[in-house]
């Protein structure tokens, strides 16, 4: 087993240090992946290192939809970034790029919330995207930690544009199957 750190947040150079000695791979979320001192630029995915995992969110933090409704600031930053034009509501094929960007990073594993390939299709996901958020760390909260699919496994695996969409995603190389 190989494990993966958690090192977001406020953390002392020395926890990379030790997480890179002892080959252990540390957290990178696509929207925190940014030169925080100085100018915010966000850093290009092919520069991660390969000793992480990449992803679009956490357990602990805002789902993509939340991001970009409560972040719009943020969201500008990093249309500009992708080289996209910002819109308001968070456009499917912006969500998908995303994805396809965590997906496409130098690093070694690439995990996502599965709740975030649900989202490219509303009838898979909660209409309040509050629903979809599986934990506010810091809160006691009824909805902490119980977070539910809102369709049934065996809606979700036969979703065909699901199933398009993680082959487009996950190339198949003969070794994996896709659902």
């Amino acid at each position: 087993m190989l494990p993966v750190g958690e090192d977001l947040g406020n953390i002392p150079r020395e926890v990379f240090d030790s997480l890179y000695r002892l080959g252990i791979p540390g957290t990178r979320v696509l929207r925190w992946e940014k030169e925080w001192d100085n100018d915010k630029h966000f850093f290009p995915i092919n520069t991660y290192s390969p000793l992480s995992m990449t992803c679009v969110s956490t357990h602990d933090s805002e789902t993509l939809a939340l991001w970009w409704r409560d972040y719009p600031e943020e969201a500008k930053e990093y249309c500009h970034f992708r080289g996209w034009s910002y819109i308001e509501d968070l456009p499917k094929e912006y969500r998908l790029g995303i994805l396809q960007d965590a997906h496409n990073s130098s690093s070694l594993f690439h995990i996502n919330l599965f709740q975030e390939y649900l989202a490219l299709f509303p009838e898979l996901v909660h209409e309040d995207p509050e629903v979809e958020r599986i934990n506010r760390p810091g809160f006691v909260l009824p909805s902490n930690w119980t977070y539910r699919f809102r369709q049934n496994l065996e809606s979700i695996l036969a979703h065909k544009g699901l199933r398009e969409i993680f082959c487009h995603l996950i190339p198949n190389n003969g070794n994996n199957h896709v659902l």
